[in-house]
């Protein structure tokens, strides 16, 4: 299985921790323009692991090649729920989503590893693609939380 991709997904809850640690809430919620902030990248990590990204990889290992309906990310942001983003909150319980779905993939063997789904989009696509995929969303957001606390 792709082990650094694996390791990088485990480690990235304490890498953020570390990220906002000294940040203010004022920093936390700064944003450029047509940007994100960086709870709000924090609270879109979280959302994502458990609503889109497991969600997607326990059909594709419990269903034969199921169908994905579009997660638009501005959708997300109108209708998401704000009552959990205290930045405590917001980094617990992207760990305890994280730890779930880390879990899981590290039970993956190469036949499941294999198995399919569609996306209108993206179209089909391997369970490895769909986390290689993952991480490249991880990466995406990590560097942009640093760039919205570098804003001054």
């Amino acid at each position: 299985m792709m082990q650094g991709e694996l390791r990088a997904m485990a480690e990235l809850p304490a890498e953020l921790a570390s990220l906002v640690s000294q940040a203010s809430e004022e920093q936390l919620d700064q944003a450029a323009d047509g940007e994100w902030s960086a709870r709000v990248i924090l609270a879109h990590l979280r959302d994502e692991e458990a609503l889109v990204f497991r969600l997607r990889l326990e059909r594709m290992l419990s269903e034969d090649k199921p169908v994905f309906a579009p997660y638009p990310p501005d959708r997300w942001l109108a209708e998401r729920d704000t009552s959990r983003d205290g930045l405590r909150q917001l980094l617990q319980d992207f760990a305890l989503q994280r730890k779930a779905s880390v879990t899981l993939m590290k039970l993956l063997d190469e036949e499941a590893l294999q198995r399919r789904g569609i996306h209108p989009q993206r179209g089909e696509f391997t369970v490895s693609d769909w986390i290689r995929y993952w991480h490249g969303h991880d990466e995406e957001h990590r560097w942009q939380i640093k760039r919205a606390l570098e804003i001054r």
